[in-house]
């Protein structure tokens, strides 16, 4: 009778592995289920942490010009992080489209700057490597180890259409939300986000959009067979989601990271092309077609997208590259 000996440490690594793939796989909604209300100034209660069922969330990442958003991160204690142009920092404009969270549905539109702790200088390998290992939860050892800097996201403007999802952003995490009217409209392979507000007839004007050439690739994600027309290769994400997020008064957020991953059914993230792709966020000032302000039917919709069109256009915007997250599922935690 042979004996089989297995050494105690194949043992623990394996043990160590199973545990590592079930907090990779599961599903953070089911982890974590509320066990608070927090109460807003309306009176209206929101279970914590706040759960996110089911999304879509589509980002385009890139440079804005340093210069537009002023002491903006040094207000907090952060630094921009400026791969390859000190007058140039990192940053994404984002659309989400809640379809089923503690604020009920609702769309998001942000625009976040990429900072770190300490000044980072003008370097693309130290940029690269700070933000892949700071803001994964399971590399963030690593990045100590080599001396890198935490890397956090914040937020610089935000606009919502729903009230409770406003008043849930400013008194629990303290985001700088303002509230403003939507319009999607998915066309072939391409969705556009459209933000700005109604005049008394009802027809909406744009301010900001951003048009994201999403649904062919996640529907090619999804069916190889489906393939066509500017279709690029892409390869899913399935890793940990975790981002510490800084907002505009200094409080530390911990959403996802540190305790869970959010988990998407499909992830895709696409280099940009600008021969092909229709990646873009513009803004029209004045609104389109124009909207006088007397016409509108919320003056102070007016004024919010008039401002978030001229800190926009401001930023100068050079998308790199984009990022879909569809279905995605999430928790999010209570202010560190």
């Amino acid at each position: 009778m042979r004996v089989v000996c297995v050494p105690v440490c194949a043992v623990v690594a394996a043990l160590a592995a199973c545990a590592l793939l079930q907090l990779l796989l599961r599903d953070p909604v089911h982890a974590f289920p509320p066990t608070s209300t927090f109460e807003l100034s309306s009176g209206e209660g929101v279970p914590m942490p706040f759960q996110i069922a089911d999304s879509w969330h589509a980002m385009l990442m890139g440079t804005v010009d340093v210069s537009a958003v002023g002491t903006f991160l040094a207000d907090v204690g952060l630094h921009p992080i400026t791969p390859h142009d000190a007058s140039r920092c990192v940053a994404s404009i984002g659309a989400v489209e809640y379809i089923d969270s503690s604020a009920g549905t609702y769309m998001e539109y942000y625009v976040m700057l990429l900072a770190a702790e300490r000044n980072l200088g003008v370097s693309p390998i130290t940029s690269y490597a700070a933000i892949m290992l700071g803001t994964n939860r399971w590399a963030k050892p690593f990045a100590s180890a080599m001396g890198l800097p935490d890397v956090t996201g914040v937020v610089w403007r935000m606009v919502v259409d729903s009230q409770k999802s406003l008043l849930a952003g400013r008194e629990i995490w303290g985001y700088p939300k303002d509230l403003a009217e939507f319009r999607v409209t998915d066309k072939d392979d391409t969705r556009s986000v459209e933000v700005g507000c109604s005049d008394k007839s009802g027809t909406f004007h744009s301010f900001v959009h951003a048009r994201y050439s999403t649904l062919g690739e996640m529907r090619s994600e999804r069916d190889p067979s489906a393939r066509e027309g500017s279709w690029r290769i892409g390869w899913p994400l399935r890793v940990p989601l975790a981002l510490d997020g800084r907002t505009t008064t200094g409080t530390r957020i911990r959403h996802t990271s540190g305790v869970t991953a959010a988990v998407c059914r499909d992830a895709l993230f696409v280099p940009v092309c600008n021969d092909n792709d229709v990646h873009a966020a513009g803004v029209d000032e004045e609104g389109s077609p124009p909207l006088d302000q007397d016409a509108a039917a919320s003056p102070e919709c007016v004024a919010v997208a008039r401002e978030l069109a001229h800190d926009v256009r401001s930023l100068a915007f050079e998308p790199v590259a984009s990022a879909y997250y569809d279905h995605m599922r999430a928790v999010l935690f209570s202010p560190l």
